[in-house]
Order: C-alpha cells, then structure tokens, then sequence
C-alpha cells in the first residue's frame, strides 16, 4: 500500500496470480533484501481464488535505504521496492562525570543524556578524550527507550598536572566535559571563588543556581555544579589553564534563565 515509509511502521501487500489457485491452494514465497523489513517467508493464496494478503513489518534506520521484497510462485518471480526514510536521533544534550579533578590513578563514572528517548535500535554515542591518560570505550549505546547510558572513564597517574577533555558527539549533537588531572603527590594550588548577585527580576522564586564551565576559547561548557547560594568554590581547577564560567538560575518547576554574563580566570 505504501512506497516509502519514514521510521516504523507495517506495509499492507498483495500477491496475485494470473488464474485461480488449484484445489489445495498455492504457496507464494517471500523474502525482504533488508534486515529493516520483515515479511512471512510464505503465503498461501486460497484455493479459487488469485490473491492473498500480507504484512511488511517496518523498524526505523538511521539512514535512508531501499527494501526490496520479492514474491515467487508457479515459475512467476516478482518485486516491489519500498523506501526507507531515516528517523531523525535525538541530539545528544549533556555530557557529565561524577568528578572533574583525579589525583593520580582511578576512574570516573560518566553519564550521557540524550534530548528524548532513544530509537527501536538504540542509539550510538561517540566518545574520545584528548590525552593519553585518560581512555574511553569509542562509544557506548543508548538503549531502545532510554534517555542515558553510563561509561566510565579510566585514569591513569601524571607526573605533571594537566586537563583531559572527553567529546561525546550522537544526533548531531556535540558535549565536553573536562577532568583535571593532579600530578600524584601533589594537590590543588589554587582555587576560584565565584559570587554573582540574586535576580530581581525573576516572577517566580529562585531555588538554585547552576554553574557552567568552559575551557576558555571553548564553546562548549559543562555543567560544573548547582548551589543554593549565591557563591561557589571552584577547587577543580588545573594549573596553566584558563576557565570561562557562567550561572543560570533555576525557579520551583525546573525552570531556567538565561545565561549571566561570563567570567574568564587564567591559573597560573
């Protein structure tokens, strides 16, 4: 019934034959060229009669492709072309790991979120990370559904401190999350203080803020932390780097506003 289906869905399809089917009936082989399509392997037309009917079972792709079913009976072969319409992902919307500073050797439990539910296959997150020391799985799946999948991220010890970045990119979709790795031994010299002003004109009351940051340059920041007040205390940061930050405050239902003005720190 239907050429071209976009994401899933079922095709109504009829074999006919060029007379009535004998008295036992004639079965009518069927096969799909594509895993996406799925059809009975046969189907029998009654006896009399020159058709009968079945169901092409449609799962959506992530890229368009074409179907091709094919029907045989009586010496007679035909086919009949369906295609296959990419789904549009859900975008890949935060990036976030339970710490942002490792000293010396250990992990990291990450966490990706997608802006909606996952597709019937799943959906494929890309991962890298921009040193050596710390490695990630290159990708990890987000299931039928779900909205997050979980990776962890393995750290090893540096002699000199320095800031690893993970990418996670999926849907068109691209987030950043940077970890600053502590030489062993050594602990954090410096840390960053940040205090910003209550809004005055927010209709409903403020219940929290959230923190961004960015490596300076970067466009893509992290959410760093939430608090209830109007300071926090950076204590992430990694020598020889400099950091973007800025706040949005959050009211009762979950609402937030919209970016404050940013603040940029060099460490030295």
């Amino acid at each position: 019934s239907s050429g071209s289906i976009t994401g899933a869905g079922t095709d109504a399809c009829t074999v006919t034959l060029n007379a009535a089917a004998g008295s036992g009936g004639q079965v009518v082989s069927l096969s799909s060229s594509v895993t996406a399509v799925t059809v009975p392997s046969s189907v029998t037309v009654a006896a009399g009669a020159t058709t009968a009917s079945f169901t092409a079972t449609v799962s959506a792709v992530s890229t368009a492709e074409t179907a091709t079913l094919t029907a045989s009976s009586g010496g007679g072969t035909q086919t009949y072309a369906i295609s296959l319409g990419a789904t549009a992902q859900p975008a890949l919307s935060r990036l976030s790991c339970s710490s942002g500073s490792i000293t010396g050797a250990g992990t990291d439990a990450c966490t990706v979120t997608l802006n909606a539910a996952a597709g019937s296959g799943g959906q494929v997150v890309s991962l890298s990370s921009s040193v050596t020391a710390v490695t990630v799985p290159s990708s990890v799946t987000v299931a039928a559904g779900a909205t997050t999948a979980s990776f962890t991220a393995t750290v090893s010890a540096v002699s000199t401190a320095e800031t690893a970045t993970l990418t996670a990119s999926s849907g068109g979709g691209t987030q950043a999350y940077t970890i600053s790795l502590g030489a062993t031994g050594s602990a954090a010299s410096y840390e960053v203080n940040l205090t910003w002003d209550e809004p005055t004109d927010s209709t409903d009351p403020v219940t929290s803020y959230d923190i961004y940051r960015t490596i300076t340059g970067s466009s893509s920041y992290q959410l760093l932390n939430s608090s209830t007040s109007t300071s926090y205390t950076d204590t992430t940061v990694a020598n020889n780097t400099s950091y973007t930050y800025y706040v949005e405050s959050v009211d009762a239902q979950g609402n937030q506003s919209a970016p404050s003005n940013t603040f940029s720190v060099s460490i030295p």
